[in-house]
């Protein structure tokens, strides 16, 4: 990826997580559509189950919207 679709990127997501805390569910559930696959891979890779990947993956993107007031957008939202 070049640096300027990076960076629009990046600035993408942000604005996607400015909206999200400001209450817009649709701009969460971008972010949500964005990272889930990644999320359930690493899961599915740490408990080799895809039951327990499933729930893994939905109890860290919900502590992923409890905790999106203390985000700070200088890194990605997929880390």
């Amino acid at each position: 990826m070049n640096t300027a679709a990076h960076r629009e990127g990046i600035e993408w997501e942000a604005a996607l997580v400015q909206r999200a805390r400001a209450g817009d569910l649709r701009a969460f559930e971008r972010l949500y559509r964005q990272y889930v696959a990644t999320v359930y891979g690493l899961c599915l890779r740490l408990t080799r189950h895809p039951a327990s990947a499933e729930d893994c993956a939905q109890e860290a993107l919900t502590n992923a919207w409890r905790a999106l007031e203390r985000f700070e957008t200088r890194s990605s939202f997929g880390t």
